[in-house]
């Protein structure tokens, strides 16, 4: 079953979205020369992006290109 609900409807990896989204948070939150927060935030994108790209090749062989629709991977209308 494919999610639908809330950012879901947008992108399929919208836990991924929302994990950036609290860290980048937590960087400008903790000054932006805060390098531990930066380090963390790029270590994430980093490691999550291949796998949100990967998920998306996935939800497109499991389902169909129909069933995925115009959903994006991991940022709304763009990837």
């Amino acid at each position: 079953m494919l999610p639908k609900n809330g950012l879901f409807h947008y992108v399929l990896f919208a836990h991924y979205l929302c994990e950036w989204i609290e860290w980048a948070g937590y960087w400008m939150v903790g000054g932006w020369d805060c390098v531990p927060a930066r380090c963390f935030l790029i270590n994430e994108i980093f490691s999550m992006l291949p796998r949100a790209l990967q998920g998306y090749d996935w939800y497109v062989q499991k389902f169909g290109k129909d069933k995925v629709g115009n959903r994006k991977a991991i940022i709304p209308g763009i990837l």
